[in-house]
C-alpha cells in the first residue's frame, strides 16, 4: 500500500442542499421522513410484521442517511434501577449508578435544572464549518 500526499476529492451528494433546520436538531429526525431529503424507500411486504411494508429512510442530502439520524441521551428510571437491586442486581440501585451517570455528563447547554435530572453529554449541536 502507498501513502498518498494529497488528493484531491470530490463529494457528489443527490438532492437539494442540507438547509432544513429539522436537519440540525435531534428531534428533527421525523420530520424529514418522506420529504424532498428522503429517498422514501420502502421494504417488500415483512411475513414476520404482520404483511406491513416498512419505511427505510435514505437521505438525499449532504450528508446522506446521517442527516435522518438523531441521537439521545436518557438515564435510566431511578425506580427501575431501584427494583433491579431490590431483586439481587447488586450495585444496580439509583444511589449506585447515578454517580457514574454524572461522571458521564458534561453539556455545555441549558439544562432543566430539576434534581433527579442532570444534563445531557454533549453539546446542542453546530456545524464545524459552512457548508457550500
Amino acid at each position: 500500500m502507498t501513502a498518498i500526499d494529497s488528493a484531491d476529492v470530490t463529494v457528489v451528494e443527490a438532492g437539494p442542499a442540507d438547509g432544513r433546520p429539522e436537519i440540525d436538531h435531534p428531534f428533527g429526525a421525523a420530520a424529514l421522513f418522506a420529504s424532498e431529503v428522503d429517498r422514501d424507500l420502502a421494504s417488500v411486504p415483512q411475513q414476520h410484521a404482520g404483511g406491513r411494508v416498512l419505511h427505510k429512510p435514505r437521505g438525499r442530502s449532504l450528508g446522506g442517511s446521517t442527516i435522518l439520524n438523531g441521537m439521545l441521551y436518557i438515564r435510566g428510571a431511578r425506580g427501575d434501577h431501584d427494583a433491579w437491586a431490590a431483586a439481587g442486581a447488586t450495585g444496580w440501585s439509583w444511589r449506585g449508578v447515578e454517580p457514574y451517570f454524572r461522571r458521564l455528563e458534561g453539556y455545555d447547554g441549558p439544562t432543566d435544572g430539576a434534581q433527579h435530572h442532570g444534563p445531557a453529554p454533549g453539546a446542542p449541536q453546530r456545524r464545524p464549518r459552512p457548508v457550500g
